[in-house]
């Protein structure tokens, strides 16, 4: 190369350097920039979150479900070690996709170069793929708990394009939250059939029989720190207690990658395959077990002089109301 060529090339290689270093203090921030990742922060957001957070048995459901599941120990496991699942809230979701990217770094890997290609420039495209890729996993995980951030509910999923989602929260022991997230998972609904892409609720949708729209798990991520410590088995349990007991659906389904740690956790916790792996995905499921509904309470039905339900106005077996004078 010449030394026009070279004097020509050295502001873009100036610029790169430049962009490198800023990329990657945004990729990967200090820990004195990230106030809202550590104990006792003071940030305007956390602050904020602290008297937002809601325990789980507060949001609609929740309170059913833990008189259900509370003897079975899987949200105990958590508030013994001053941990705590609730829903998500708006101030959370990039937090919450910043921790999907560190959990599937896998996926990002995959659309990386060489950072010696490109005379040396690779690098500067990889800040770029990953700035994009960030970019898209905020605005999914944005887009999926819209409903939810602003209606918190247990109730089972009717829209295909959103979730109900789960987070792992350190809390101090009045249960407040400093900002620091544990874990998280989504549940939704899709076609049973190994579909990866949902039909969508404007679609004139006609299955084949037997196919229907179950329950489906997907995105179940715990901080680097708290790996391999039973957390995510514990996170994974309410989710399937959230599925059977509220939800009240006797089966749960997956897709995985080929990575073989998934892998091997999904079938240690009960998965197996519906069918044999395509393109890579296996598409599994897990059958759980649905409590009986509790009989309805019809004790105030003598007040009214009435045997059961079914001699309620309407009903096929129903007679006159009593008079006044016999109730």
């Amino acid at each position: 190369m010449g030394r026009h060529g070279a004097t020509a090339l050295a502001p873009v290689v100036a610029v790169a350097l430049s962009w490198s270093l800023w990329s990657a203090a945004w990729i990967a921030p200090s820990r004195s920039a990230s106030l809202w990742l550590r104990p006792g922060c003071r940030d305007a957001r956390c602050s904020k979150l602290q008297m937002r957070i809601l325990p789980l048995y507060r949001a609609n459901g929740g309170e059913k479900l833990y008189e259900i599941v509370g003897s079975s120990g899987h949200l105990k496991s958590f508030e013994d070690v001053n941990l705590g699942v609730g829903l998500p809230e708006r101030e959370e979701l990039e937090a919450l996709a910043k921790l999907l990217n560190q959990s599937f770094v896998r996926d990002l890997d995959k659309k990386l170069m060489d950072p010696d290609s490109f005379f040396g420039m690779g690098g500067v495209r990889n800040a770029f793929i990953t700035q994009d890729h960030v970019r898209d996993l905020v605005a999914g995980v944005t887009a999926r708990n819209e409903v939810g951030t602003q209606f918190p509910s247990l109730a089972r999923q009717q829209k295909i394009d959103s979730v109900t989602s789960l987070v792992l929260r350190a809390i101090d022991r009045e249960g407040r939250t400093n900002g620091e997230i544990v874990g998280y998972i989504e549940l939704s609904i899709l076609e049973n059939d190994g579909r990866l892409d949902a039909t969508t609720d404007a679609d004139v949708v006609e299955f084949e029989e037997g196919v229907s729209r179950e329950p489906y798990l997907a995105n179940l991520a715990i901080g680097e720190k708290y790996r391999r410590s039973g957390l995510g088995t514990a996170l994974l349990q309410v989710a399937e207690d959230v599925v059977a007991n509220s939800w009240r659906d006797p089966k749960v389904y997956i897709h995985i990658d080929q990575d073989e740690a998934a892998r091997k956790f999904w079938e240690k916790n009960g998965y197996q395959p519906v069918s044999p792996t395509k393109d890579g995905i296996t598409h599994m499921y897990k059958e759980l077990e649905v409590p009986p509904e509790e009989p309805e309470d019809e004790s105030y039905l003598e007040d009214l002089g009435l045997d059961d339900l079914a001699s309620l106005p309407g009903s096929s077996t129903a007679g006159r109301l009593p008079s006044p004078e016999a109730v």
